[in-house]
This record gives structure tokens, sequence and C-alpha cells, in this order.
């Protein structure tokens, strides 16, 4: 479903602008769950043939464009809010100009700074559930990339140090690297990569946010237990299958196995999530270390175990 060329929304920014296009399905199953100090809206996309998608919100009197994402994208994270302030959102399909019926509206309160969980309310539709989304607060802190890095019996380049390695020279994902991710943010919170922020849907290729959790995750809707459509992928699926489709215009994999350069994952977690200036949360909006504030950043014989694994090929062990 490529178009040739994308519209661009803000140029139609006030709301009124556009006619309404009967033939242009209204997105459905529109969901708002706080995710970090924001909030994470996802819908289903009913439209085989749009440009974009609008979403709206306001706090009090009318709504206003706050964004918009491409064909057949089907989330948004609005971050930063002012935290206990409540929210409304809708969205609605655009195509050349003309824009669908909205949405369903859906109300909810933004979370403190740092907070996970809590609930959004969904918005009723026709159809299979979509799947919660979330933000992947992807991130990371001090240091920076060194996009290679060498790998001599173990030892990994990346953050400096040396890595101490196993008797055959390497480290296993899930002795070594899963406890790494799960005691940093990767199974717990939902303000960091918990199940609700895989959220993936067949319009959108079955691919959603990170997450983080040892289990398989995508055949269900983790906020209703309905089937999505997309099948369960394990975690080393998701990180060697899944792009980061927050960078544009290329897209890398979260884990790629002989390149640290080409894994999102480590530039998170070792100092240039942006990865050059490649890769944004949302327009504008650059992403932070991995693991989020306040959790501290991983260590360097953190980081120098996730490196070695990455140099190693990625083994699934």
């Amino acid at each position: 479903m490529k178009r040739l060329a994308l519209s661009s929304l803000f140029a139609l920014a006030a709301c009124g602008t556009g006619s309404i296009e009967g033939s242009l399905p209204a997105p459905s199953e529109l969901t708002v769950t706080p995710l970090g100090g924001g909030l994470h809206v996802t819908w289903k996309d009913n439209s085989s043939d749009e440009d974009e998608f609008a979403i709206e919100r306001r706090s009090s009197g009318t709504f206003g464009v706050i964004g918009s994402v491409v064909f057949d994208t089907v989330q948004f994270h609005d971050e930063p809010l002012t935290p206990g302030v409540v929210y409304v959102y809708r969205v609605r399909a655009m195509k050349a100009g003309t824009f669908s019926a909205y949405s369903s509206e859906v109300t909810a309160t933004a979370p403190s700074t740092g907070s996970g969980g809590g609930g959004g309310t969904g918005g009723g539709a026709a159809g299979g559930g979509s799947g919660g989304a979330a933000g992947g607060g992807t991130a990371t802190g001090g240091g920076t990339a060194t996009g290679g890095g060498t790998a001599t019996g173990g030892g990994a380049g990346g953050g400096g140090g040396t890595a101490t390695s196993l008797p055959d020279g390497g480290y296993s994902l899930q002795q070594h690297i899963v406890p790494i991710l799960n005691a940093s943010c990767g199974a717990g919170s939902n303000s960091c990569h918990s199940r609700i922020a895989y959220g993936p849907s067949p319009s959108g290729g079955c691919r959603g946010w990170l997450a983080l959790e040892n289990v398989p995750l995508g055949s269900k809707n983790p906020t209703n237990n309905a089937n999505t459509g997309c099948p369960d992928r394990s975690l080393w699926e998701r990180l060697t299958e899944l792009d980061s489709w927050m960078c544009e215009p290329t897209r890398k994999k979260y884990v790629t196995g002989g390149s640290l350069t080409q894994s999102q994952l480590y530039q998170a977690v070792a100092g240039d999530p942006g990865g050059g200036g490649t890769c944004n949360k949302m327009p504008g909006v650059a992403l932070g270390r991995m693991p989020p504030s306040p959790a501290p950043e991983l260590t360097t014989a953190e980081k120098n175990k996730i490196a070695t694994w990455i140099l190693q090929g990625a083994p699934n062990n």
C-alpha cells in the first residue's frame, strides 16, 4: 500500500480545512494509554489508501491538530504533557486534502512523569482489536556510541572497558542479556518496554514499539486479549526481525548481528539513541536514553555484554 507522494498535513492544520470524503473510512477502536510522562494513542486503520492520519487533542475548548503519522501507522505518542490534566483525543484519515469522519473521542488523564500503567479509555469500534501500543521510552545516556568496537575473544568495544566472557568467548541471550533488560526496564513497567509497548496490527505490518519481556507476544492484544491477526514472536525474533520505525528514511533493526551501528538497541544504551539525528520518538522529539530516567543508565560492563553478544552475531542462545 505504498503511495507515490504524501501530502503535508500541517498545511491543513486548521480543523475545518479540507472536505469529508465519504469513501474514506474513519479509524476505529481508538485507545489512549498512559505511558511514561505522556499518553499513547492507538487506533484501527480501516482505509486502504489514506496518505496520513491526523491526531487531534483538546483539554478544554476546541480540538486542535497536534500531529500526523504516515499511511498504515496506527499509533502516536503524545509527550510531554501536564501531569493530571484530562485530555480528549480523536483521529481521522486524510487523502489528498480530504478527510474521513472522525474516530470516537477518547478521554485520558496525563500521568505523573515516569509512571507506567494506568488506564485510558477505549473508543467503541467494529472489527478485531488493535494492540495497545507504547511509546517505547527508548534512549540512552552517557557516553558516545563508537559504532564499531571490536570483539576479541569475547571482549567488546562501545562504551569502553573490558567485557568478561564465558569460557567459550561469548555471551548468552538468556543467561546474560535478558537479565540486564529485565533489571533495567524490560518487564514490569509500562513506561519502559513492557508488553503494552508492542501493539502489532496487520495494517502496520505486524510490528509495533519494542517490548522487552522475555515471552512470545503479538497474537493477543495485551489490554483485552483480543486476537490481533499477527503471529507471536519471541524476544529474540522481535529484536532481530523487526525494524525500528522511529528511524527514517532508512530503518534499522533493533539488533543486527555483527553490527553495532545498525543495532538500534545498542545505540540506545551506548549513547547515540538518535542515530546521528536519523531516529526520533516522533517528529521534532528526540529519543532519550535507555533505560529512561529515573532508572540509572546501564553500567559499562552491561553495555559491553550487549555489544559482545551483538558482535557474536546475536545468537538465539
